[in-house]
């Protein structure tokens, strides 16, 4: 009985929300991270590397989503399909706080004409290691590129165009996310890959990826339960994009309803704002997602500059008590362990009062007590 009336009073903690106030814009700066919240959105950007971990701030049990950009991988297409793949890797750069030292701007904030926004970006040198391995202890390729990712979001919609048509990043669910690469030393290579790891929390386990198929346009359905990696290193499947001006990846539940997404635009820009070839490929692990772009290089390619957005779909957010318990299944075994144990010890105590009351009672102890002066 004890242990139902304190995991109902968990449950009611965790249901609970005051009054929220209208949709405002504010942001929480600390060590490891600044975190956004614009009315029933909050987005955190950490400072360790370009990541941004986003979630439903009010919806009652709701899990949390997460786009981080790993790695960078310098390829040729040695068998000409157009397709990245781990065998035709030549050098790895690994943008992470062990290989790059990454510099967090101040967080920039303003309104224009009462369209309240935020921004910050995160730069750092990164560096070109031999392979796939990052054994030696020193890279191949010092300061090989700068990379600078540009973090905004904003209360009104903002509309994005490219020659494959228009688009809309939303206000207050939605943030841009802009990936530039500046190439500050040339190498003789087909292409660039940008890997992304893409996870959802809760019982968000399955990705949507809307890919072109035949005249139309549908989305497929991938199980970032399975784990693809044992198919080995070069297993991939190539995401066959649309036609539209950018590409689809949702997070969705087991019963399909998607509750957050990532989308990219179909148009990487060079430094004049030339188009830069790009297809997408990716795999699963068994948690999440990679998910990896691929740019094509041409002589005057001298930077590269993907825009892309993350963001909740308000209307997925019916959670399930299953999502909850998924969330919080660690704190829920502490305390039930600690309630065991407690209902444990009280038992034992009142069994050994018990006892030693029967023993007292006891005929021998009767007789010993009347034999005693």
């Amino acid at each position: 009985m004890a242990l139902l009336v304190v995991l109902l009073l968990l449950l009611s903690v965790s249901l609970y929300r005051p009054n929220e106030p209208p949709y405002f814009l504010s942001y929480t700066d600390s060590n490891y991270s600044v975190t956004f919240v614009s009315g029933n959105f909050s987005a955190a950007v950490t400072k360790d590397m370009p990541r941004v971990v986003f979630s439903h701030t009010n919806a009652v049990l709701s899990p949390e989503f997460a786009l981080r950009d790993e790695r960078l991988y310098l390829f040729n297409d040695s068998n000409h399909d157009g397709l990245f793949t781990m065998n035709e890797v030549l050098f790895t750069s690994y943008i992470d706080a062990h290989h790059t030292v990454w510099t967090f701007s101040k967080v920039q904030s303003g309104d224009d004409r009462g369209n309240n926004w935020s921004e910050v970006s995160v730069q750092g040198n990164v560096s070109l290691y031999k392979g796939l391995d990052d054994v030696p202890a020193t890279p191949a390729v010092t300061d090989w590129a700068a990379v600078d990712v540009h973090y905004r979001i904003s209360e009104r919609d903002s509309t994005h165009s490219n020659p494959m048509g228009t688009y809309i990043v939303h206000g207050m669910t939605e943030m841009n996310v802009s990936f530039t690469i500046t190439l500050l030393k040339h190498l003789a290579v087909d292409g660039i890959a940008l890997q992304h790891y893409l996870i959802g929390g809760g019982s968000t386990n399955d990705l949507l990826l809307r890919e072109g198929m035949g005249a139309g346009q549908g989305l497929s359905n991938v199980s970032s339960s399975v784990d693809e990696t044992v198919l080995g290193p070069n297993f991939t499947h190539r995401f066959i994009q649309t036609n539209l001006p950018c590409q689809d990846v949702y997070f969705a539940r087991e019963d399909g309803i998607a509750q957050a997404f990532y989308h990219f635009s179909s148009f990487p820009t060079n430094g004049s704002g030339g188009r830069v070839g790009m297809n997408s490929s990716f795999y699963t692990d068994g948690a999440g997602m990679f998910l990896f772009q691929a740019f094509f290089l041409t002589n005057d390619t001298d930077r590269i500059t993907e825009e892309s957005s993350v963001g909740i779909d308000e209307s997925g957010f019916n959670v399930t008590v299953k999502d909850w318990f998924h969330s919080n299944f660690a704190i829920l075994m502490v305390v039930c362990g600690t309630i065991a144990a407690v209902v444990l010890f009280t038992a034992f105590v009142v069994l050994y009062r018990r006892y030693k009351k029967a023993d007292a009672k006891s005929p021998n102890n009767e007789q010993e007590e009347r034999k005693s002066p």
